[in-house]
C-alpha cells in the first residue's frame, strides 16, 4: 500500500509542485516546502490507500496555483492550529482562514492562489481521493452514501466552507494532533475515522454561517497597512491617514483588519510599542518618560497604563523584576 501512496503523492501536480519528498516508512511520507513557497515539514500519515492524515508546520510565500490542479478529486477536512492565511477563491474574492477555524472542501482545485504571508501556519487535516474515501466507506460501513452527499454539497460551495464552534470536531481534531506527536498509528486512524464521519454528518448546519468573502484588493491592502504599521510603529500618524495613504476606506480597513489578525489596528501598534518598550526598559540609563516619548506613547502615565492594561504590571515593576533576575 505504501508504495501505491507514494505514487500517488509523486504523481499529484498539485503536491509535486509544492513539496518534495524528505523521507519514507511503512505509514509515513515526509515531505518539506519546495523553497521557492517557503519552508517546513508536511507529513502524510497513511490511513487508507489513498487517505492520509496530513499533518504540516510551515511557513508559506504567495502560491499561484490557478496553473495546478489535483490529480484527481479530493476531500480534504482540517483545523488551522495556529496562523492565519488567505485564500484567494478565483481572481477577485478572497477568504481568511484563521486559527481555531475548520475548513472543508471538495474537488480538485482549492484556490486559485494562497497567502500565508510567511507566517508560521499549523495544521491537521484528513486528506484524500474522493473515490479512496468513498471505496473505504462501502468496505467499513457497507454504505457510502454520506460521503457521496458531502462530496455534492462541498462541490457546490465555492472555495469551500470555513466555521468555527464545533466543539466535538474540535475536541476530535485535538486528539488527532495529539496522537501524530505520541506517534499512535492505532489512535491516528481512529480518530481519522471519527473526523471524517462527524465533518461529514453535521458540516450542513455550517453553512448558513459561511466564512466572509472579501475583495482581494482590499485584502492586499489591508496587508501593505500591517507592513506598514511594522515599520512606522513609532510614527503619529491617523488611521484615517493611513487609510488615505493606501487607498482604502477608514471603515472598511479596521474590519478586514480585525478579521484578519483579531485585533484592531490601534491595539495593533499599541501591542508593538509596548513590545519595543520591554527592550528599553532593561536599558538602566533611560528613564520611563524618556521610553513613553521613543515608544510613540503621549505621556508617561499614557505609557504606564497602556503597560500595565496589556501585561498586568507596570514598567517600574519590569524594570525591578527584570533588574532582580540578572542578579540572582
Amino acid at each position: 500500500m505504501i508504495n501505491n501512496n507514494l505514487e500517488q503523492v509523486m504523481n499529484d501536480p498539485m503536491l509535486f509542485k509544492l513539496y518534495d519528498i524528505k523521507n519514507v516508512t511503512e505509514d509515513i511520507i515526509e515531505c518539506i516546502v519546495k523553497e521557492q513557497y517557503g519552508k517546513g515539514k508536511i507529513l502524510f500519515i497513511t490511513i487508507e490507500e489513498g487517505i492520509f492524515v496530513e499533518y504540516s508546520d510551515c511557513y508559506f510565500h504567495y502560491i499561484d496555483n490557478s496553473d495546478v490542479k489535483f490529480n484527481k478529486d479530493i476531500i480534504t477536512m482540517y483545523q488551522m492550529l495556529e496562523g492565519n492565511a488567505i485564500m484567494n477563491i478565483n481572481d477577485k474574492k478572497s477568504i481568511i482562514v484563521k486559527k481555531g477555524d475548520i475548513f472543508n472542501f471538495a474537488g480538485n482545485n482549492q484556490f486559485s492562489s494562497f497567502d500565508g504571508d510567511y507566517k508560521n501556519l499549523v495544521s491537521i487535516s484528513i486528506f484524500g481521493y474522493y473515490e479512496c474515501i468513498q471505496r473505504f466507506f462501502l468496505g467499513f460501513f457497507k454504505d457510502d452514501t454520506i460521503v457521496k452527499d458531502y462530496y455534492s454539497h462541498m462541490k457546490s460551495i465555492d472555495g469551500g466552507l470555513v466555521y468555527k464552534n464545533n466543539l466535538i470536531l474540535e475536541k476530535l481534531f485535538l486528539e488527532l494532533f495529539e496522537s501524530v506527536k505520541d506517534n499512535n498509528n492505532y489512535l491516528i486512524k481512529l480518530k481519522a475515522l471519527e473526523i471524517m464521519y462527524h465533518g461529514m454528518t453535521h458540516h450542513a448546519k455550517y453553512v448558513d454561517v459561511k466564512r466572509k468573502e472579501y475583495d482581494q484588493y482590499y485584502i492586499k491592502r489591508v496587508y501593505e497597512v500591517k507592513n506598514y504599521l511594522d515599520e512606522n510603529w513609532n510614527k503619529k500618524i491617523s488611521l484615517e491617514e493611513i487609510a488615505q495613504l493606501h487607498n482604502i476606506n477608514k471603515t472598511y480597513l479596521k474590519e478586514i483588519f480585525k478579521d484578519s489578525f483579531d485585533i484592531s489596528p490601534h491595539k495593533y501598534v499599541i501591542k508593538i510599542r509596548l513590545s519595543k518598550s520591554k527592550d528599553l526598559l532593561d536599558n538602566r540609563n533611560l528613564k520611563i518618560t524618556e521610553i513613553a516619548s521613543m515608544t510613540g506613547f503621549s505621556s508617561a502615565s499614557r505609557y504606564s497604563e497602556s503597560f500595565k492594561n496589556f501585561f498586568g504590571y507596570l514598567p517600574s515593576e519590569y524594570r525591578k523584576n527584570s533588574s532582580s533576575n540578572r542578579e540572582q
